[in-house]
C-alpha cells in the first residue's frame, strides 16, 4: 500500500479500481464528476469508462456488464438519480451476477444543484443497501465494502457521499496496483427466468429482497462503519446519533475526555437495529444530527417503538435541528452546548470581528457567464430580435442557466434537464399568441433534449429551439459528449451532428449561426421566429474556457466614450468596468470577443477578433485530441510518485473482515488556513498546492473547498488544516490561524473564521460583481479596506495590481499571496516546498513566472 493526498471523489475512484471494477459509466454532475474522470486517468487500460448520454443510459450500460459478471460502477449526482430511477427500480428485482455500485453524490446546501434530495430515502424506497461515508478515507474503504456486499448478495448497492466528502481531501492509505482484486467475469449466461422481468418473477424476488434486507440489518449492526462511542466522564443520560460530514464536525467539537454516548451510522439502510438498541439502552434522550432528511431520526423512532424502548428522540421532526440545508460546525457546536449544557474543549473560540454591526455591506456574488462566453452573445441577439414582442424564454440546466441574471434576464423558467423544450410547448398550447423559445446546451440536448424535440415536431408546436453549442459540457468541467468526437479516455470517435439529427426527426427549418456575428444573428432569429411550426437555431461557438483566443484585448477610447454604459448595462460582462464615468476593459478578464464593440453606439470600443466559428471549433477539437485525458493524467502520476510507500495487509478483504491500515499523524498542534477569493483567481489551486506541500513533508492534512457554480465569478472558499487530529477540514468561527484572501470583500466575508491575533493576508484590488457595475447592488471597496485596517491587528495588504504588472502576468495572484503568507513565518512550509508541488501541478512553460510571483517582495 501507499499513501496519497486525495479528493473524496478520487478516493472513491481508487477504491473502485482496488475492488477490481471492470466497467464505469455515468453522466457528469457536480459534486460527483471527478470520480469517473479519475478512473479514466488512473486505470491501466483494462477498465472501460464512458460518459454516457445521460444517467439512465449509464445505469443500463453498467447493469448489462454486471449481468455478464463484471464489477461495475455508475456515477451521478442526486438529481441524476431521477433520470436513472426507471431501470434501477426494476433492476433491483432482477439483481446482478457480478457487482454494481451506484454512486449518487448528494448536495446539501444545495451548493450547485436544483434540489436537496436525500438518496438514503430513495434507497429505502428502492430497497437497496446504502453506504454513507463521513470522510474521504472512509469513502475509500466503503467503496470496497460496497462492491463486496453487492457481489455477495447479487444486488445493486448505493454509495452516498455528500459534497463535503466528495470535495474534501485527506491523506489516505490506498492499495498498490498489484494488490487490486482481479476476478474472472464469466460472461453472460442466457436464462430468461432470471433476466427477463415478468410479474411472476417480481413477486418471487420481492419476497427474497425483504428477507435479505432483514438479514442485512443484523450484518450492518456488526459493520465497522457503524460504531458506538461510549460516554466519557458524562453522567447525563443523553445520546447523540449522527452520520456523514455532520459526524466529522461533531467528532472535532466534542471534548475527548467528557462527552455523551455517540452513535455513528455508516449504513443507514437497511438500518442496523441491534446496534441502535444497544445505543439506546439506558438513555433518556437522543438528539439526531444529520443531512438532509430525518432518516436516522425516523429509523430510531421506529426501532424504539417496535421494541418498546422509552426514550425521547429529538431532531428535525420536533425542530431541535433545522429541517433543511447543510449543517455547519458552528451550528453543531451551538446544538451540542444546548443539549449537554456544557462547553466542550474541542470547540474553538469565536472571533468577534464580523460581529460588529458597523462592517460595510458585502456584495453578493451570484455566478455569471464568463467574459467572452458565446452564450451572452446568443442571449443578447435573441433579446434584441424579440424586443417588443410577447415572448417566453424557457431555460435549462447548464452554464446558460446563468442567462437568468441581470441585465440579460433571459430565463423565465428552469425546471430540470431537457424540460425547457416541453415547457415552451405547453405555454404555446394555452397561449398561442406567445413566441415560445427554449434554450438548451449541446450536452443537455443529447442527454434529454431529443425526446422533447421529437414531441414538438409530432405535436405541431409553434416554438423556436435554441441550441447553444459551445462544443463541451462546460458547467461540470468540460467533459466530452456525443457531439465532440472524443471520449473520456481520449479516443477519437464519430461525432453526432446536431443539425443533421434535428433534420432527421423532421425539423424543416434549422439555421446555424455564429453568435459573435451579432447583426446577422439578430436577423436570423427574427426571420426564424416568424416561421410556423417547430424550428431550431444552433448558436455555434466554442467555450471560451476551453479555447483561449490568441487575439488582442478590447480597448475603450476614452475620447470617444460618452459614458452611456450601454455595454455594461446591456451585456453584464465581468470584463467591463466604469472608471471616471467612462467604460473601461479589465484586460485580466477580457478575451477579445468583440461583442462590446458591436454594441457600442459610438464605436468607442475596438480590438479583439471575431473569428470564423468553423475554424475555431476545428482548432479546439485538435487541441482536445492533443491533450487527451490520458496525457493530462500523467501529471497526477507524478504526484503519486511522491506519496509515501507503506506496507500493510490486504485492502481487498471481505466486508467486516479487513484490517485497519490507516496510520494517524497526530502533531501536537494544528494550523488552519482559510483561502477566500472569487471564481477564476486560482483560490483552489493555492489551497491544493499548500496541502500537497504539507503532505510531502509528512504532515497530516485535511482540506475542503467550495466549487461548482461558484467558479463562475462567485465566492470560492478553501479550508485547510495541517497537523492535529481533526476529522474534517472545515472549522468553526474563530478556528483559523490565517486567512489568505484574493479580494477585499472576500477577506471580510471570511473574517469570522479568524482567531484573535490570527494573520490576514489580502490583495487590495477589488473585483466588482456585475450587479455592482450596473448599480443594482452596492460595493464600497474603500470602506471595506478601511474596516479591515481598523479591525484586524495582524493584517498584510498586498498591492497586487502593481506587483503583477511589474511581473508582466496578471494570472499569478495565488502564488503572489502564498509567497507573502510564507514570509510571515507562521505557515510550517517554505517557498521550496510550494515550488516542488507547483512543478507537478502546472505545465513547464508556467513554472518561471509563478516561481517569480512566489518570491517577489
Amino acid at each position: 500500500m501507499h499513501r496519497e493526498y486525495l479528493m473524496g471523489n478520487e478516493a472513491i475512484a481508487l477504491g473502485a479500481l482496488a475492488a477490481g471494477v471492470n466497467v464505469v459509466s455515468g453522466y457528469p454532475g457536480t459534486p460527483s464528476t471527478e470520480c469517473l474522470e479519475t478512473i479514466a486517468k488512473r486505470s491501466d487500460g483494462k477498465v472501460y469508462a464512458e460518459w454516457s448520454v445521460n444517467e439512465k443510459a449509464g445505469l443500463e450500460v453498467a447493469a448489462g456488464a454486471a449481468m455478464a459478471g463484471a464489477r461495475t460502477l455508475v456515477t451521478m449526482k442526486q438529481v441524476g438519480l431521477n433520470v436513472a430511477a426507471d431501470p434501477l427500480m426494476s433492476l433491483e428485482y432482477l439483481g446482478v451476477k457480478g457487482a454494481m455500485v451506484v454512486l449518487v453524490a448528494d448536495d446539501p446546501g444545495p451548493i450547485s444543484s436544483q434540489t436537496e434530495q436525500d438518496t438514503r430515502t430513495f434507497a429505502m424506497f428502492s430497497k437497496l443497501p446504502v453506504f454513507a461515508p463521513s470522510t474521504p478515507a472512509e469513502a475509500y474503504r466503503m467503496t470496497l465494502d460496497a462492491f463486496a456486499l453487492s457481489e455477495k448478495y447479487h444486488t445493486p448497492v448505493f454509495l452516498r457521499p455528500t459534497t463535503r466528502i466528495d470535495h474534501g481531501y485527506e491523506a489516505i492509505d490506498v492499495a498498490d496496483e498489484n494488490e487490486y482484486i482481479r476476478k474472472d467475469i464469466g460472461g453472460f449466461i442466457k436464462d430468461p427466468s432470471r433476466w427477463v422481468i415478468f410479474p411472476r418473477l417480481s413477486v418471487k424476488n420481492h419476497a427474497l429482497i425483504e428477507k435479505r434486507n432483514a438479514g442485512l440489518s443484523d450484518v450492518f449492526s456488526d459493520y465497522e462503519g457503524n460504531i458506538i462511542t461510549g460516554e466519557q466522564g458524562f453522567s447525563k443520560k443523553i445520546g447523540i446519533a449522527s452520520q456523514g460530514a455532520s459526524f466529522a464536525y461533531l467528532s472535532d467539537l466534542i471534548d475527548p475526555d467528557r462527552h455523551p454516548r455517540i452513535l455513528k451510522i455508516g449504513t443507514p439502510f437497511p438500518f442496523p437495529e441491534k446496534l441502535a438498541l444497544e445505543f439506546m439502552s439506558g438513555l433518556e434522550e437522543i438528539v439526531v444530527i444529520e443531512e438532509l432528511d430525518p432518516f436516522i431520526e425516523r429509523a430510531l423512532i421506529y426501532t424504539a417503538g417496535k421494541n418498546g424502548v422509552s426514550v425521547r428522540i429529538r431532531g428535525k421532526l420536533d425542530g431541535t435541528v433545522k429541517p433543511s440545508g447543510e449543517n455547519t460546525p458552528d451550528e453543531i457546536s451551538a446544538l451540542l452546548e444546548s443539549v449537554t449544557g456544557e462547553k466542550h474543549s474541542g470547540s474553538a473560540p469565536s472571533g468577534d470581528h464580523i460581529g460588529s454591526p458597523l462592517h460595510p455591506a458585502l456584495p453578493a456574488r451570484p455566478p455569471v457567464l464568463c467574459a467572452g462566453c458565446p452564450h451572452r452573445a446568443s442571449f443578447y441577439a435573441v433579446k434584441e430580435a424579440m424586443k417588443g414582442k410577447k415572448t417566453i424564454f424557457c431555460g435549462d440546466i447548464g452554464c446558460y442557466t446563468l442567462g437568468n441574471a441581470s441585465p440579460l434576464d433571459m430565463c423565465d423558467t428552469c425546471l430540470c434537464m431537457g424540460a425547457g423544450i416541453n415547457i415552451a410547448q405547453g405555454v404555446y398550447h394555452v397561449e398561442p399568441d406567445t413566441k415560445a423559445f427554449a434554450f438548451v446546451g449541446d450536452s443537455t440536448f443529447f442527454a434529454s433534449g431529443i425526446t422533447g424535440s421529437v414531441n414538438g415536431v409530432a405535436s405541431g408546436s409553434d416554438m423556436t429551439l435554441c441550441v447553444l453549442d459551445n462544443s463541451t459540457t462546460a458547467m461540470t468541467g468540460h467533459q466530452p459528449h456525443p457531439g465532440t468526437g472524443t471520449t473520456v479516455t481520449g479516443d477519437i470517435v464519430d461525432k453526432v451532428d446536431i443539425e443533421s439529427l434535428l433534420r432527421g426527426i423532421g425539423v424543416k427549418t434549422v439555421e446555424t449561426v455564429n453568435p459573435m456575428e451579432l447583426d446577422r444573428t439578430v436577423d436570423v432569429v427574427r426571420r426564424v421566429a416568424d416561421e410556423p411550426g417547430f424550428k431550431a437555431i444552433i448558436f455555434k461557438y466554442p467555450c471560451v474556457v476551453r479555447f483561449k483566443p490568441k487575439s488582442g484585448k478590447a480597448f475603450v477610447d476614452p475620447g470617444k466614450c460618452i459614458g452611456c454604459k450601454k455595454c455594461i448595462n446591456n451585456l453584464g460582462c465581468p470584463a467591463l468596468l466604469l472608471e471616471d464615468g467612462k467604460a473601461k476593459v479589465d484586460v485580466s478578464q477580457c478575451t477579445g470577443c468583440t461583442l462590446c464593440g458591436q454594441v457600442c453606439p459610438v464605436n468607442a470600443i475596438s480590438g479583439g477578433e471575431a473569428r470564423d466559428f468553423g475554424r475555431v471549433v476545428a482548432e479546439m477539437q485538435e487541441e482536445q485530441r492533443r491533450r487527451a485525458y490520458t496525457d493530462i493524467g500523467k501529471r497526477h502520476e507524478n504526484a503519486v510518485k511522491l506519496a509515501e510507500t507503506m506496507k500493510s495487509g490486504n485492502v481487498g478483504a471481505t466486508l467486516c473482515d479487513r484490517p485497519n491500515t490507516e496510520e494517524q499523524f497526530l502533531e501536537a498542534e494544528e494550523f488552519s488556513i482559510v483561502f477566500a477569493g472569487v471564481g477564476g483567481q486560482g483560490t483552489v489551486l493555492a489551497s491544493r498546492l499548500t496541502a500537497a506541500a504539507a503532505m510531502a513533508k509528512g504532515m497530516r492534512v485535511r482540506s475542503a473547498e467550495t466549487i461548482g457554480m461558484a467558479q463562475r465569478g462567485g465566492s470560492v472558499t478553501g479550508y485547510l488544516k495541517i497537523g492535529g487530529a481533526s476529522r474534517s477540514a472545515i472549522m468553526k468561527s474563530g478556528g483559523a490561524d490565517m486567512i489568505i484572501a484574493f479580494e477585499p470583500a472576500e477577506a471580510l466575508r471570511a473574517l469570522p473564521y479568524l482567531k484573535k491575533g490570527g494573520a490576514l493576508i489580502t490583495s487590495d484590488k477589488p473585483v466588482y460583481p456585475v450587479s455592482a457595475l450596473t448599480g443594482a447592488a452596492p460595493y464600497d471597496a474603500a470602506a471595506v479596506l478601511d474596516y479591515l485596517k481598523k479591525n484586524v491587528e495582524n493584517l498584510t495588504l498586498v498591492d497586487s495590481a502593481s506587483m503583477l504588472e511589474k511581473l508582466g502576468n496578471d494570472k499569478c495572484l495565488n502564488m503572489l499571496l502564498l509567497g507573502f503568507a510564507i514570509r510571515k513565518g507562521v505557515i510550517p512550509l517554505d517557498g521550496a516546498d510550494i515550488e516542488s508541488q507547483l512543478k507537478l501541478a502546472l505545465p513547464e512553460k508556467l513554472w518561471d513566472v509563478n516561481i517569480k510571483a512566489l518570491n517577489i517582495e
